[in-house]
């Protein structure tokens, strides 16, 4: 078969991953009870299995470039697996089957559990049907600096090949943009952009000044990076005439949009807000602060998705004996005489689209004061937090949790 494939194609567990002990052992946690060995066409079962090229993994979106004066196609490529499993479908299911989400080969710190390269640029002779050259593209700065050799790394974007010889491409998770030889492979330029370059560059010639110049969004912030920016980042070549000087030069860096990141924490620093009065004067800095534990008041707050907001009865328990004759324990026994569930008012509220389980957030060693501060604190609970969907997926990338689409909205139900 010519070309041979570009992206790994199967996996076994002499591949596992040998960078560092602490990603060996953690991928071999992972991997316990897992169907490991095979290649691409393994059939599916109820039992997890590991596979390659994955959902994420070979080509993706971006594309390769081609240069027509030699035949060379140059294409970036990544290698990560997944985790795939059948689950039954209940009887009472409403849709033959539906997507449970995506189980990403890698371990706690997001390093493939197998051997490097994990990302790639390969340039095929298409007119033979052979590999010209390969390089890992992209690097761990954290894992260099242990003075382990380029790994590659997950990357999203496409290359552009120009007529001088060069292929420039950003898409990696370093939030790199490069320049290679298009011949050899070698790197010749290499710059950090503001944010990662999940985008293809593109190139022109200055009517102008006569120079040549390439460009490349610069907005970073994908499911592998966290990284922010609203920036478009333009670079000149130099002139024949500028003898020594650098391969090429950054202009200050354009603003895409005009709302960007600083936007978000502008309006972020407006909170914490009180939502709306309660029907009973609580006062969590008087319960908490004695020691009591969230789960006496909030029964479910971490064995299911909702936490339940408690009782009239459930107040009465201890109210009975306890300040008994205060306005609010006399208005709450009011309610309870009449069998009026108690209004309280929830401080955070989600869209119907969106799902929030506390038993996965408290399973994943979230505090409770993450999201609602120091309770202990507070006579009156405030929105501590944003629930926007911006700073719900940056809390994700900060504790290294999935920000799939599937995590928070129910898609195919």
């Amino acid at each position: 078969m010519r070309p041979p494939p570009f992206a790994r194609q199967s996996f076994s567990l002499s591949e596992l991953t040998k960078v560092t002990p602490e990603s060996t052992a953690d991928c071999l946690e992972r991997m316990k009870g897992a169907d490991t060995e095979g290649d691409l066409f393994r059939p599916v079962t109820e039992k997890p299995t590991v596979f390659f090229r994955g959902t994420n993994g070979g080509a993706n979106w971006g594309g390769g470039s081609f240069d027509p004066a030699t035949g060379t196609l140059y294409v970036n490529s990544m290698d990560v697996g997944a985790f795939t499993k059948l689950l039954r479908r209940p009887d009472d299911a409403k849709l033959p089957f539906r997507n449970q989400g995506f189980g990403r080969f890698w371990d706690s710190n997001n390093y493939p559990c197998q051997e490097p390269p994990w990302g790639s640029l390969t340039a095929i002779d298409m007119n033979k049907g052979e590999f010209r050259w390969r390089v890992r593209l992209g690097e761990f700065d954290e894992l260099t600096k242990r003075g382990i050799p380029k790994t590659g790394t997950p990357n999203l974007g496409g290359s552009i090949v120009t007529g001088g010889g060069l292929v420039f491409i950003a898409a990696t998770n370093d939030g790199k943009f490069r320049a290679f030889d298009k011949d050899t492979g070698k790197e010749l330029w290499v710059t950090r952009l503001l944010g990662s370059g999940h985008a293809t560059p593109m190139t022109w010639m200055g009517s102008k000044s006569g120079r040549q110049y390439v460009a490349i969004a610069a907005g970073g912030g994908n499911k592998y990076n966290k990284t922010w920016e609203s920036k478009l980042m333009v670079f000149a070549l130099p002139k024949k005439s500028d003898g020594n000087q650098p391969l090429l030069t950054s202009a200050e860096p354009i603003p895409l949009v005009a709302r960007n990141l600083a936007d978000y924490k502008s309006r972020e620093e407006k909170l914490p807000v009180e939502v709306a009065p309660q029907p009973i004067a609580f006062s969590h800095k008087v319960h908490a602060g004695a020691g009591s534990p969230c789960v006496s008041c909030h029964k479910t707050a971490i064995t299911a998705a909702r936490a339940t907001l408690p009782s009239g009865g459930d107040c009465m328990t201890c109210h009975r004996a306890v300040k008994r004759d205060s306005p609010s324990i006399v208005a709450l026994r009011q309610l309870v005489q009449a069998k009026i569930p108690v209004p309280w008012v929830r401080v955070y509220k989600l869209p119907d689209f969106a799902v929030f389980s506390h038993q996965k957030h408290a399973n994943g060693k979230v505090a409770c004061a993450s999201c609602h501060g120091p309770v202990e604190q507070r006579d009156v609970l405030l929105k501590e937090v944003s629930t926007g969907m911006d700073a719900c997926i940056e809390c994700h990338r900060q504790r290294r949790a999935s920000t799939e689409c599937n995590v928070c909205h129910e898609l195919g139900q």
